[in-house]
């Protein structure tokens, strides 16, 4: 390390007291003749939590937290904060968006794993295969829309 070593931490300028025991960190620089010691010339701090989705189906809904019913059957309460934040696809949403019965994704922090850091209302999907494509005729010429049908 030099007096020229940048340090970075979530890609903003971080100094060697953002560096804990116990933090991953990717270091760049030049190793000493006997592979002991690296000079940095850059450190880029990684952070000691990590995020976890949980998913399943929507139970119950208040202003300040969520119920979730998960596949195994588990339900999970996650608490709202003012910067937890709602999605659907690439939409920001609101909590008002939020019902009982949709399904969604919601992002915690390892450190905290009950504060829902993002919830994300899944997107309607369909599978199967295609019976009959029918064009939804608008009084103009233009489709505006398909009608498909699935087995």
């Amino acid at each position: 390390m030099s007096a020229t070593t940048t340090f970075t931490q979530g890609g903003q300028p971080a100094t060697l007291a953002d560096v804990t025991v116990g933090a991953p960190i990717f270091a760049k620089g030049t190793i000493d003749a006997n592979l002991t010691t690296l000079d940095a010339l850059s450190v880029r701090i990684g952070s000691t939590t990590h995020a976890i989705v949980y998913q399943g189906v929507v139970t119950a809904v208040s202003s300040t937290s969520v119920t979730v019913q998960r596949a195994n059957t588990a339900t999970a309460l996650f608490t709202i904060t003012p910067t937890t934040t709602f999605s659907q696809g690439k939409n920001v949403l609101t909590i008002a968006s939020l019902v009982v019965g949709d399904h969604v994704d919601v992002e915690v922090s390892s450190s905290a794993p009950g504060t829902a850091l993002k919830i994300n209302i899944d997107l309607t999907a369909l599978a199967g295969s295609v019976t009959a494509v029918t064009p939804v005729r608008s009084r103009s010429w233009r489709p505006k829309a398909l009608a498909v049908r699935l087995s």
